[in-house]
């Protein structure tokens, strides 16, 4: 089948060559998603890092954390974190905004590009559609100028270039469906990271302030504090105080 495929796509050129632009297009896209998104972005040390940078903040030592936020600042959760230590000196509302904001643009950075494999792999079904009514338009009409002889042929040859066209259409297309599955999967996860690390440097830096004065008074109803990464939202209840 695959020679069967290779020999179509050799002899009918310009009727492949949108399928292959689509799946040229999918590939670079798979290719640089895979590996931001399951080698640079996972921090598999999260729960490590954030008890140091808890340690370092408590002790007054936010200089410190920073710096030692500036190690690792390919990590999307990392740069949340950055974000919170370097207003930690500025009022609570600034703080929160300012987590709210870090948040939002990691989460842009982890989502981009993903969501155009489904497009693409929507592009390479209806293009696969397209040559096969093509192909079978092309059949039926070679057919109705020729002698009972070549009718045969003609139809079958037709037949074989419309079906061809489909096959190339889904092999496109089903790299591009499961791809797109398995990433967005990825990206839930990383986000899900992003989020946890954004409450924990909300409750480190509420613990400092709560620290350094014991009788500062709670606010009465708690604001939210919302981010949001593709299909999952969470909030994250409560002033720094």
């Amino acid at each position: 089948m695959g020679i069967h495929l290779l020999h179509f796509v050799q002899t009918h050129w310009w009727h492949c060559a949108p399928l292959l632009i689509v799946g040229v297009f999918a590939l670079v896209i798979l290719l640089e998603r895979s590996h931001t998104l399951y080698w640079d972005y996972p921090f598999p040390y999260a729960d490590a890092f954030m008890e140091k940078v808890r340690y370092l903040v408590l002790a007054d030592r936010i200089q410190e954390a920073a710096a030692f936020c500036d190690q690792l600042l390919a990590k999307p959760m990392v740069r949340v974190v950055k974000e919170g230590l370097t207003r930690a000196h500025l009022t609570e509302n600034i703080i929160e905004n300012g987590l709210q904001i870090a948040v939002q643009t990691v989460a842009e950075k982890v989502q981009e590009r993903t969501a155009y494999l489904a497009t693409l792999a929507n592009v390479a079904t209806l293009l696969g559609l397209l040559g096969t009514i093509v192909g079978l338009i092309q059949a039926f009409d070679a057919i109705g100028n020729a002698n009972a002889l070549e009718r045969a042929a003609l139809l079958s040859t037709g037949i074989a270039v419309a079906m061809n066209a489909t096959l190339l259409g889904i092999a496109v297309a089903v790299p591009c469906l499961i791809g797109h599955s398995l990433l967005t999967a990825q990206s839930d996860r990383l986000l899900s990271q992003i989020d946890r690390g954004a409450l924990a440097t909300l409750e480190i830096l509420r613990s400092r302030l709560a620290q350094a004065d014991p009788n500062r008074e709670n606010p009465g109803s708690p604001t939210g504090f919302t981010t949001k990464g593709g299909a999952k939202s969470i909030t994250l209840q409560g002033k720094f105080g």
